[in-house]
């Protein structure tokens, strides 16, 4: 079983710990998400996770720089300079590719709310609009300290993705839900533990552990 959920390549590293798959991703999920290639491989990998009787939780973390704001920022810059003059939703190559990116996102969101299994997720770092609306869906989130995430997209010009618009308002309300995702302001990990939307913040030194 373990030698079946053992992966490691450029994106990401699975391996298993007891009963535990620990999923760790090296750089962004862009590329992922729009290499079909990749993101079926990445989501055949995660049914036999779900299938497997002797796995009982999953835990996902990303390496510091690996889902930071400032990659979401070039992911979508690198989109509209695709795009026809900069405009998207023409059936442009770059309508395909936030397409993609977009379907992908709804789908790890689907697996992880659907998930028999315990999930939780372990962030680092300046986390992007996307990942940080994915995370909200595990049912334990932790950080390091001094991390720090944003709910806005206002500054790409893009609406909110990766579960934002549905998860914020459960934890925190319509009118905070509203506030953060947007203000193009990030939010601290104290504000973050502060309403609930991270449960425990860590030293970056035991992080891992």
């Amino acid at each position: 079983m373990n030698a079946l959920l053992t992966h490691d390549n450029e994106n990401y590293t699975c391996r298993v710990e007891d009963t535990t798959v620990v999923f760790e991703f090296k750089k962004a999920l862009f590329e992922i998400a729009t290499d079909l290639e990749k993101k079926q491989q990445f989501f055949s990998l995660l049914h036999a996770i779900e299938e497997s009787k002797e796995v009982r939780s999953i835990l996902m973390l990303n390496v510091p720089g690996a889902v930071e704001q400032s990659e979401y920022e070039h992911f979508i810059q690198q989109i509209y300079e695709t795009g026809s003059k900069g405009q998207i939703g023409l059936g442009s190559e770059a309508d395909v590719l936030i397409s993609r990116e977009e379907h992908a996102i709804n789908q790890l969101l689907r697996f992880v709310n659907q998930s028999g299994k315990v999930t939780a997720i372990g962030l680092q770092g300046r986390i992007m609009p996307p990942f940080f609306g994915i995370a909200l869906a595990f049912d334990f989130r932790f950080a390091t300290q001094g991390s720090t995430f944003f709910c806005s997209t206002v500054n790409v010009d893009m609406p909110p993705s990766g579960g934002l618009c549905f998860f914020l308002p459960l934890y925190v309300g319509w009118n905070k839900a509203t506030e953060l995702i947007l203000s193009n302001n990030c939010l601290q990990i104290d504000e973050a533990l502060a309403i609930g939307l991270i449960n425990t913040a860590l030293p970056v030194v035991y992080f891992a552990k």
